[in-house]
């Protein structure tokens, strides 16, 4: 990776266990219970106020015609 990036880590039940504000590059961070890693862009877990415990939605979205 290039350049610096947010990560959550999620449960089954895509509960955030931890999460990684500004993971710089060539770096590594584990969350030994974690089904699921979500990569954001640097600033967005800040902007949006998430922390451990929040439940994440993902919603499948129509791609564009």
């Amino acid at each position: 990776m290039k350049f610096t990036i947010d990560v959550l880590f999620l449960n089954k039940q895509k509960v955030v266990l931890k999460t990684r504000p500004s993971l710089r590059p060539w770096r590594m961070s584990a969350c030994l219970r974690a089904h699921s890693v979500v990569e954001l862009p640097e600033g967005m877990i800040e902007t949006t106020g998430t922390s451990a415990g929040d439940q994440i939605e993902i919603i499948k979205v129509a791609a564009a015609t």
